[in-house]
Formats: C-alpha cells, structure tokens, sequence
C-alpha cells in the first residue's frame, strides 16, 4: 500500500512539474513574440490632460529622448536618459527611467486603450498622472 502511495504522488508530483513547464514555457513565448511592442525607433505624444504634452522617442534599447511640448514644468524641457522596458502582457509595456535631475518614471502603456499611467519619484514624493499616448510621426 504504501509503495502504491509512494508511486501516485511521484506520478503528481511529476506532472505537475511537466505543466508548470510547459506553461512557463508558452508564457515566454507570448513575451518573447511582442517584446518591447516595437517601440524603439518610434515617437509617443504623452498627453496628461492637456495640462502636459510631451513627445517620448525610443532611440534605441536602452536611450529615450523626451521633450516637453506644451505646458510648463520646472526644470529642463528637453533630455536624453537611458531607459529600461518590461512586457507586461501582450498588449501592456513597463518603461521606466530616471532623468538627470533625479526625477523618476515609471510609465504603464495598454496598447488595447492607449492609457498610460505615470508613476513618479522625486526625493521623498511620489505621485501619479493618468494620461493618454499615441505614436506621433
């Protein structure tokens, strides 16, 4: 009986370890298909309310330019930062960067809605900005 005991939960344990496999296996092919949602080389309007308007260029993997276009902000208007992105689903993309000054970003994209939320960080605040975002030419 109890080698009969033995042998049933060897045989669970295993298959579960097979679909815990296989699905983490399908997972990182959904990932690797629409990894970085093919952003770099493209330029994205920021919208937050109206009130901030900035343009958002992945010029490569790890370098976004982006440059305020409407509405006034204290510091500069236009930089260059190095970037880091996460997939998040087939439709949502992580980006995240820290500019010069020490501000930083945390922006959540659904490419399903075109929301971006913004989370930011500066010394010891932090806050967040709903917006909008569309690629622009």
């Amino acid at each position: 009986m109890k080698q009969i005991l033995f042998f049933l939960l060897t045989i669970s344990i295993f298959l579960t370890s097979c679909d815990e496999k296989k699905q983490s296996k399908m997972e990182k092919q959904v990932l690797n298909k629409t990894e970085l949602k093919d952003i770099i080389g493209k330029t994205y309007e920021f919208n937050y309310s109206d009130k901030y308007v900035y343009h958002i260029k992945f010029e490569s993997d790890s370098t976004v330019n982006w440059k305020l276009v409407k509405g006034e902000f204290p510091g500069a208007r236009e930089e260059t930062d190095k970037y880091i992105s996460t997939q998040i689903s087939e439709n949502v993309l992580f980006v995240s960067w820290v500019e010069k000054s020490g501000l930083g970003y945390c922006n959540i994209m659904d490419f399903n809605t075109n929301n971006l939320t913004t989370h930011a960080r500066q010394d010891n605040s932090v806050f967040v900005n709903p917006g909008k975002f569309k690629e622009v030419k």
